[in-house]
């Protein structure tokens, strides 16, 4: 519906708030919803580029550890440092408190924390802001989203019982010892800066995530099932 109605009325813009009122999921000026993971990287651009403009570049912010790389690529492209927090909202949150100099941060879900305002994510700022980047900056999100380097990603689910869960846990960090890792919310195994695995035990379900990311869709693909077959096997072997 909201798609239709950016369409019809030639919007720039399309906003739809979750019922807490934290997050915001939005549509280019085409009626295209971006992705929670790809609305990040186009935020995130806009707001470098906003304080840029504005004579008072960001000099760090912050993103969930299973935020796409992109991020990456968006920060280094300012010059800015970017710190990885836990992937929760809690985890955003102590971040802002812990490090006063975090400026921003962009969370996988839809939700962005402006300390400035509130060390907690609140959608009706977040559309403010998102509204003031865009007047600052004259872009669209179509024009951010076409402009950003856009990488695959993949995930599944794999059925695990909480007693198996330590087991796969201790047979990710032997098999991944020698490879770059970030052991921030599970296991980041990193093959090169693009492509990784993130193995993140569920904490509510008897459940393994298993979430890839990598340049093409091919590569994403062979590695999910690769990690997806790993996990399996450490999961059954007592």
């Amino acid at each position: 519906h909201v798609s239709s109605i950016v369409r019809s009325l030639s919007c720039k813009l399309g906003i739809l708030l979750d019922a807490g009122a934290e997050k915001v999921f939005l549509s280019d000026e085409q009626g295209q919803f971006l992705s929670e993971d790809r609305v990040a990287g186009v935020v995130t651009r806009m707001y470098l580029e906003s304080r840029k403009r504005s004579g008072n570049p960001a000099k760090k912010i912050a993103c969930p550890v299973s935020a796409s790389s992109e991020m990456d690529l968006v920060a280094q492209e300012y010059g800015t440092e970017i710190v990885r927090t836990p992937n929760s909202h809690g985890g955003m949150m102590q971040a802002v408190l812990s490090d006063t100099e975090i400026e921003y941060v962009a969370g996988t879900r839809g939700g962005f924390i402006f300390p400035e305002f509130l060390f907690a994510a609140d959608a009706m700022y977040s559309v403010a802001k998102i509204m003031e980047m865009m007047a600052i900056t004259g872009w669209s999100l179509g024009d951010v989203d076409g402009a950003i380097h856009r990488l695959f990603r993949t995930f599944v689910d794999v059925h695990c019982p909480w007693q198996a869960k330590g087991r796969v846990m201790r047979h990710a960090m032997h098999a991944s010892e020698n490879f770059t890792r970030t052991l921030i919310d599970g296991i980041k195994i990193h093959f090169d800066p693009l492509t990784w695995v993130l193995l993140v035990p569920s904490k509510e379900h008897e459940m393994f995530s298993v979430l890839v990311e990598a340049e093409t869709k091919d590569r994403a693909m062979e590695l999910r099932h690769e990690y997806e077959q790993k996990v399996v096997q450490w999961r059954d072997n007592a």
